[in-house]
């Protein structure tokens, strides 16, 4: 890849490493969308490759895509959106490792494991208390409805006992009214969009 992170292509050894041939020079396979150039590989790439069959090769820019005949033809593997064909597993892969068959991936949200090529993904960090809010807001009315933001995992609302997914996206700034915990406002990374909720970051208003 260059400077500006669009796709390079993707090369294969088959003498440890001695010489390197093109298998695929043309497909943007970081991004969202196969053939599109739009990446950001420094921050989200890597590479996964089958211990039992030498041409099934994995790689995760934005997305997740999988080749089963050495790296010339490729096909996509995963979505970075909710209630969708392929499948979700969060964007902006980090890892991939396959370990007797499986293929586990990693990325800025969810660890995800697949038994059949990325045909379907099984979430396996469910529940884990791991998530890095980088802000927090507060009720001064009520100190047990607080809201927090995430890069990469969007805004969050504690409220009623429960914390709530409230926002996607990089999280933005987080805010509840000082009369009124039921409303909370919220914004995306760079203050791209602004929201409100007015019953605790059950549904949100643009």
């Amino acid at each position: 890849n260059d400077q500006a992170g669009s796709f390079g292509g993707v090369y294969q050894s088959t003498n440890s490493g001695g010489s390197f041939s093109g298998k695929n020079t043309s497909q943007g396979l970081f991004d969202f969308n196969l053939g599109g150039q739009s990446a950001q590989t420094w921050w989200d790439i890597c590479f996964g490759a089958s211990q039992t069959d030498a041409n099934e090769v994995c790689v995760g820019g934005k997305v997740t895509y999988i080749s089963f005949n050495g790296g010339s033809a490729w096909e996509q593997t995963s979505e970075w959106t909710w209630n969708n064909p392929t499948g979700y597993i969060h964007c902006d892969m980090q890892s991939m490792l396959y370990v007797d068959g499986t293929l586990y991936t990693g990325s800025d949200g969810l660890i995800c494991k697949s038994n059949n090529g990325g045909k379907d993904w099984t979430e396996i960090s469910d529940g884990l208390g791991i998530r890095q809010f980088q802000g927090l807001g507060v009720s001064r009315a009520n100190s047990e409805v607080l809201g927090g933001r995430s890069q990469d995992n969007g805004t969050s609302v504690y409220y009623e006992g429960q914390w709530r997914e409230w926002l996607g996206a990089d999280g933005g700034d987080v805010a509840i009214d000082h009369n009124n915990p039921n409303i909370v406002y919220g914004a995306t990374q760079m203050g791209n969009s602004i929201h409100k909720s007015t019953n605790g970051g059950v549904s949100q208003q643009t």
